[in-house]
């Protein structure tokens, strides 16, 4: 998604994740949430001054 965000020239901050944190889940179908979130922040930041998305945990 790296150079995607870049050229839509959107700042993208990843908080560091607690120590201890536990996360049951399938790997794939959450890297498909990510992504897809991340499609849609995208698209709702479009023509935003300073657009900005940041991920915490």
């Amino acid at each position: 998604m790296s150079p995607l965000i870049e050229e839509a020239n959107i700042k993208f901050k990843l908080l560091p994740i607690p120590p201890n944190t536990t996360i049951n889940a399938d790997s794939k179908l959450i890297e498909q949430v990510l992504i897809n979130l991340i499609n849609n922040c995208m698209h709702a930041l479009e023509g935003k001054e300073a657009p900005t998305i940041k991920i915490s945990c």
